[in-house]
């Protein structure tokens, strides 16, 4: 009588679906995970970014020096010359005194925030802060009009 000690082929198969469903479970955990991460990393930017100019804007009001104002004024043209967002995104205010600021990554190292590769529209006086490169809010019960970069 002959004996068999190997697999068989249904147990092989078994084992490869098995190990195939762990694989995806793992991917789309390992997916969530980089887009969570990627999401609070933008909210993280936003808070800090919001809590920078109004700290800046404190110190505007107590010397009342413009250096603290840091950032390019968006002007009134290119606010009315705009294109809209989806969401009835608009500033609220277009008048010729610059409420709304433009602030690069070399803005954003002049104010203590280093590493980000994004472009912020930001109203000192309000608060609001949007991110220009992502059309991300820092709330979402904000309504800004996207500025159209020149």
């Amino acid at each position: 009588m002959k004996k068999d000690s190997g697999i068989t082929i249904i147990a092989l198969a078994i084992t490869i679906v098995v190990m195939l469903i762990l694989v995806s479970i793992v991917t789309i955990s390992g997916i969530d995970y980089i887009r969570n991460s990627k999401n609070n990393r933008l909210t993280t930017e936003l808070q800090q970014v919001q809590h920078a100019i109004l700290q800046q804007y404190s110190l505007y009001n107590t010397t009342g020096n413009e250096k603290y104002l840091v950032g390019n004024p968006i002007t009134r043209e290119e606010i009315i010359t705009s294109d809209i967002l989806p969401g009835n995104i608009f500033l609220a205010d277009i008048s010729d005194d610059p409420q709304y600021y433009r602030l690069s990554p070399e803005d954003l190292g002049g104010i203590g925030i280093y590493g980000s590769k994004d472009t912020y529209i930001i109203n000192y006086v309000t608060g609001e802060v949007i991110n220009e490169t992502t059309n991300r809010l820092n709330n979402a019960e904000q309504t800004f009009l996207y500025i159209r970069s020149k």
